[in-house]
């Protein structure tokens, strides 16, 4: 069987920008692409939503239509926000032998519970290929949308910092790091003073309020760039928890979790630190499958389940951390993913 030679190509949309939050993870995503010697397709005038650049942008991919070399592999990080993109999209579904793929780095119509939203989303993902999905779990809950659909899985979201090569400190310590909005649980830690009395939460990022800066057991440890964070952030454990709520994950981000790796994660293990994740979620079944910490039900027995780690047991847990931060800052995950795709498309007869 010959092997179909291919080029390879993606759409950049992220490492022309400062990242925010979640947005470094799709900036590393574009520099593993590069590494990778996927050429970037950069539609101009980005930053300007004039009529002319619009026409600007409309010209640019139809040329990408029409010029592309046959037998190419593009692309996508999802979720597509500009329209010219998802025009680009179906224009190459018509040019059967161009192979598209996605990274879904996010389902908007579950994370914020829009039904509608979500269809358009599930109607964007039959126009791919194939689709690089966080986990076992994400990859389930696509097929049973789209059974046609040829699903990859990344299992943790790459990182490209320098992981933290110290071993890891037992302790009660527990360091919560990013968009503290999206955590304000953080509001009420002093309930959990009492059952948890050795339990210190130390908090990076921000916005940091004075609700936060009246619990007793919140140590606010300030913001940091996030290629250095996992150098500076100090703790025994991660913890991984959203909403507003001790007792489990509240909001729309619950359903959520049960199929997402955040990229909250992929920074702790970096740091070298175990992880604390909520019970019954996606993020759990690799905490187990990779015996990378604790999972727990509610925050109220945060100490408790510390507790009962032993030493010998909290050492193998930062080993076996330190090998899957290995992956994470070299970008193992993504490019694996990759290279499944490029290796069936090329075994594919002429």
């Amino acid at each position: 069987m010959n092997k179909r030679p291919y080029t390879k190509f993606f759409i950049q949309e992220h490492l022309q920008e400062p990242y925010q939050n979640g947005g470094i993870g799709y900036t590393d995503a574009e520099r593993i692409l590069e590494g990778e010697h996927y050429q970037p397709l950069f539609l101009p005038c980005h930053f300007s939503f004039s009529l002319l650049s619009k026409i600007r942008r409309l010209f640019y991919i139809l040329r990408i239509f029409i010029l592309l070399p046959s037998d190419s592999i593009v692309v996508f990080l999802l979720p597509q926000y500009a329209t010219m993109n998802r025009w680009l999209v179906s224009l190459l579904g018509w040019r059967r032998s161009i192979k598209r793929v996605a990274l879904l780095g996010d389902i908007n119509g579950i994370k914020h519970n829009d039904p509608a939203l979500l269809q358009k989303e599930l109607n964007a993902y039959r126009q791919y290929d194939y689709l690089i999905v966080h986990n076992q779990w994400m990859k389930d809950w696509v097929l049973q949308q789209i059974p046609e659909a040829s699903c990859v899985v990344i299992n943790f979201f790459d990182f490209l910092a320098e992981p933290n090569d110290q071993p890891g400190i037992q302790g009660h310590t527990v360091a919560y790091a990013g968009n503290l909005q999206e955590g304000l649980f953080l509001n009420r830690l002093g309930d959990l003073q009492l059952v948890n009395p050795s339990i210190l939460f130390r908090v990076y990022g921000q916005p940091y309020t004075d609700q936060m800066a009246a619990q007793p057991n919140l140590e606010y440890m300030g913001t940091s760039e996030p290629y250095a964070l996992p150098k500076k952030l100090k703790a025994s454990y991660g913890l991984v928890w959203y909403g507003d709520s001790l007792d489990e994950v509240s909001g729309n981000i619950g359903p959520y979790l049960s199929i997402i790796s955040p990229h909250k994660a992929s920074l702790y293990l970096l740091c070298g630190i175990p992880l604390i994740v909520p019970e019954h979620t996606a993020l759990a079944g690799l905490v187990q499958q990779y015996k990378l910490g604790i999972a727990i039900s509610n925050l109220h027995s945060i100490q408790s389940a510390i507790d009962s780690i032993t030493s010998q047991e909290y050492a193998s847990i930062c080993n076996n951390v330190r090998t899957i931060a290995t992956s994470v800052s070299t970008g193992q995950g993504f490019r694996l993913a990759l290279h499944k795709i490029e290796n069936h498309y090329s075994a594919c007869a002429q």
